[in-house]
């Protein structure tokens, strides 16, 4: 059972509702802006924002066809990327390049296009046969970051893919152990987030050093994310113990979580994506349930030192560029599911 401390019980009430009733507050909208409004055929599922362009992971509704497009314009998008029979969950982007991952059937695929060469390249490739693989993927500088279980020596290692050396290298590794599964990545900025149901550690690729590392206490049965505020050298989890999944805070030298949001049955933070900056915890809110598709979306804002919850409806995706955040949205006024590309 988590152990709560004594100023956050009635928070820990209120945000029950949440889990409930899908919100815990609202924010104007008026501080929202509408960027952009796009049809259900092949509207965008992901989107960021890098110094000079856009790059949308393009998804068409309700089925697994997927383009990528860039262009420095909204208006003026170019596919450079199209696939079909997959599912795409995880899209990264710098000046150098575009990393994803591709799950198919057969395999779990690592792949870049390199802005210079325009180029498709597989960075790497498993079989779905030999065992679940984390289909995290990100990029930073020159180097392209994923982790891979190698089921046969029971390792575990996160992989640095040097874009101009076209090499390949273990810049962490650790021992499989089934039951701390699923061990997986976040790459925020130079902040390599590494994290299974044991530990969290987080490596500075900027300065070749681990900045935060803690053990995660007994009952927490998986680890899902996390991800490091800096500013408060604190992290956020996606963890789920024996009751429930929440998400909850951890500083270096401490022996238990303090949770903050708890989850009913059926709710779960969506793709399993939370950050957690400068005080405040972001994701988004997933109710898989019955009902319709807009309404079981929302994006969540919360400050974790007030503690402040507030939240933006109808919301599926989010991205987070210095101060600022783009989200997609379903547009509430449509007669079918269209989304909006919207600065918050």
């Amino acid at each position: 059972m988590k152990k709560i401390i004594g100023l956050l019980l009635l928070l820990a009430f209120t945000l029950s509702l949440f889990s409930f009733f899908g919100c815990f507050g609202y924010k104007s909208e008026t501080k929202v802006e509408v960027l952009k409004t796009y049809p259900k055929e092949m509207a965008p599922a992901q989107i960021i924002k890098t110094d000079d362009k856009w790059v949308m992971l393009n998804n068409t509704y309700g089925e697994s066809k997927y383009s990528i497009s860039v262009g420095t314009e909204l208006d003026s998008l170019i596919d450079v990327y199209s696939v079909d029979d997959v599912r795409i969950w995880y899209v990264d982007a710098n000046q150098k390049a575009i990393v994803w991952c591709e799950k198919s059937d057969e395999t779990y695929t690592y792949k870049m296009y390199d802005f210079e060469t325009e180029e498709i390249i597989v960075i790497s490739q498993r079989s779905i046969e030999e065992g679940f693989q984390a289909q995290n993927i990100g990029i930073y500088l020159d180097k392209v970051y994923y982790c891979l279980v190698d089921y046969e020596r029971q390792e575990v290692s996160v992989f640095a893919y040097d874009i101009v050396l076209k090499e390949t290298d273990v810049i962490h590794k650790c021992a499989f152990v089934e039951k701390k599964q699923p061990y997986s990545i976040n790459l925020e900025d130079e902040y390599l987030n590494f994290v299974c149901a044991e530990q969290v550690k987080v490596l500075n690729l900027k300065e070749n050093r681990t900045d935060f590392e803690v053990l995660l206490p007994d009952d927490v049965k998986y680890a899902y994310t996390a991800s490091y505020d800096r500013i408060n050298d604190t992290c956020a989890v996606y963890y789920a113990d024996e009751d429930s999944e929440d998400i909850g805070i951890i500083k270096e030298g401490d022996v238990e979580i303090s949770s903050h949001i708890t989850f009913s049955e059926n709710h779960y933070s969506y793709h399993e994506k939370v950050e957690c900056h400068d005080g405040y915890i972001y994701w988004i809110f997933q109710a898989n349930v019955s009902g319709y598709i807009v309404d079981n979306y929302c994006f969540a804002d919360y400050n974790y030192l007030e503690p402040l919850p507030l939240e933006i409806e109808r919301t599926f995706e989010f991205y987070r560029k210095g101060k600022e955040i783009y989200l997609l949205r379903f547009n509430e006024n449509a007669g079918g599911p269209c989304v909006e590309l919207c600065k918050y």
